[in-house]
């Protein structure tokens, strides 16, 4: 008999999802809150939000990126790092509304990639 192949329990392999709800939960709830709790206007916060979770419309376009040059495992890393580095610098400069668009966008961009690499 051959040596068979163990695979990681099932409650792991769902675990993998969790960067990609937990970024696109920061994105649609704690930003516009972060926002907002520092005087951004209504308006302001809405127009960022609709930016920063723009890419779940667009992202179908570049996804098939993942599918060449790399593994999709170093796909995974590099994406679940960006996008994990992305809210580090939104979480210490929540007053800069600037900063957190140009920083989330490509952020809730890699988190989408991330999934695709690992779903």
């Amino acid at each position: 008999m051959e040596n068979a192949r163990r695979l990681p329990p099932t409650w792991l392999m769902g675990l993998t999802n969790a960067p990609f709800g937990l970024t696109g939960g920061f994105c649609a709830v704690v930003i516009p809150e972060l926002l907002a709790a520092h005087g951004i206007p209504a308006g302001h916060v809405a127009a960022i939000a609709a930016a920063i979770l723009s890419p779940g419309f667009w992202i179908f376009a570049i996804s098939p990126m993942l599918d060449a040059w790399l593994s999709r495992r170093t796909y995974a890393v590099i994406f679940g790092s960006l996008t994990a580095v992305a809210i580090a610098v939104t979480v210490a400069h929540p007053d800069r509304p600037g900063l957190v668009e140009a920083v989330m966008l490509p952020g809730f961009a890699a988190a989408m990639l991330y999934q695709g690499s690992v779903g």
